[in-house]
């Protein structure tokens, strides 16, 4: 299977948020703001969110160690071999810190 692409970004956006960035409110500034880093992370999702809104089939939960490849001050792109869907609500576990963010997939490619 070849891998994807996932762009998460986190909810709600905050101040202080956990991966160390500030919500400017400026779509340019978190362009310029974005970094470069392969921060070894674990991607869980139940699907239970997915088959209660009516999804159809039932997915198999996702547990997958994977790695960032952008990191952005409200959000991440990291790659992902199992398919996730844009609107599916998933935990990023940062494996150095032990960190738990709640996040939207907001694109898929």
């Amino acid at each position: 299977m070849p891998l994807t692409k996932e762009s998460i970004s986190s909810l709600p956006p905050v101040q202080d948020h956990a991966w160390g960035g500030q919500n400017t409110g400026s779509q340019a500034s978190q362009r310029t703001d974005a970094v470069g880093v392969e921060i070894p992370v674990v991607v869980h999702a139940s699907r239970y969110s997915g088959t209660a809104r009516g999804a159809g089939k039932t997915l198999p939960p996702v547990h997958e160690d994977t790695y960032s490849v952008i990191v952005f001050p409200q959000g991440a792109v990291v790659r992902l071999a199992s398919t996730v869907m844009t609107g599916e609500l998933v935990v990023l576990t940062n494996q150095r810190s032990g960190a738990d963010a709640l996040c939207r997939v907001v694109n898929v490619k």
